[in-house]
């Protein structure tokens, strides 16, 4: 299969421009599993694409999203995200991040019941494989043993709800890629309609119909779903508060709370919910 022809998006305005690694579309049974290190900077963007291989992504520093399927996928560092073989995806760096990624030969029908995007779990033995992949010594055969223990291990991790809705209207999409590279500012919906060419009545029009949500509850859910992240990371409250664009830091343990069931304090000791 030939790459398709990248368009560089006019939603990605201060963005660094990635390309897909070549390594997405190797065709070769012999290789089960390749992988990449990349290093992002935080504001980084890979426009829509897909490719044959299907794709394991796991920030190992950093938090990033994936835009596929009409929902943003949030992908904190304790998790992982499946990409099915050719689905249109594109990805976004929301801080400063290392990215290791898992390109899976379609030979091998790993996770095929899964049609889209999915965010998993990171098991710690997957974890410690993928390190060791993209170690240097690491010679061809020994490589593609590991790489049939990363095919099993994949098929045991356990599915969590790290996503937004999104939309299919091309002005909604373009603006949810605004507020998702600028994630700390406080963005105000009069401010970004005209650089999507539409209203602000009617961009919520549009957050309505098609999210079921109104733009302002939509950009406070996904602050306190990174939020949620960079606590479990062991930043602390204020920071935390702080690097999502929250003025008071009582009237974000107050929306986390609400939203989460516990306070910040006990969601860094994994006694999150999932919502």
């Amino acid at each position: 299969m030939t790459k398709k022809s990248l368009k560089m998006p006019t939603s990605y305005p201060n963005a660094t421009i990635l390309k897909p690694s070549t390594k997405a579309y190797i065709l070769d049974s012999t290789k089960p599993v390749l992988m990449e290190k990349r290093q992002l900077e935080a504001g980084t963007g890979v426009p829509e694409h897909q490719h044959p291989r299907g794709q394991f992504i796991w920030a190992e520093s950093g938090t990033f999203s994936i835009l596929s399927n009409n929902k943003v996928w949030i992908v904190p560092t304790s998790c992982g995200i499946w990409i099915p073989s050719n689905a249109f995806h594109e990805l976004s760096s929301d801080t400063k991040t290392v990215l290791l990624s898992l390109y899976v030969d379609p030979f091998y029908e790993v996770l095929s019941e899964n049609e889209h995007a999915v965010v998993m779990k990171l098991s710690s033995l997957l974890k410690d494989v993928m390190k060791r992949l993209v170690s240097e010594n690491t010679n061809q055969n020994y490589s593609r043993l590991l790489g049939l223990v990363v095919l099993e291990e994949l098929s045991c991790l356990e599915q969590t709800t790290y996503w937004m809705p999104s939309g299919t209207d091309p002005r909604l999409k373009k603006l949810l890629s605004l507020l998702i590279n600028e994630f700390s500012s406080d963005h105000q919906l009069r401010a970004l309609a005209p650089k999507v060419g539409a209203s602000p009545r009617t961009i919520e029009r549009l957050f309505i119909k098609e999210i079921g949500l109104t733009f302002r509850a939509w950009k406070s859910r996904y602050k306190l779903i990174l939020a949620r992240d960079l606590i479990e990371q062991g930043l602390t409250t204020k920071s935390v508060a702080h690097e999502i664009g929250y003025k008071s830091i009582p009237s974000f343990t107050r929306e986390f709370s609400k939203f989460f069931g516990v306070p910040p304090q006990q969601c860094g000791k994994s006694k999150c919910n999932d919502n």
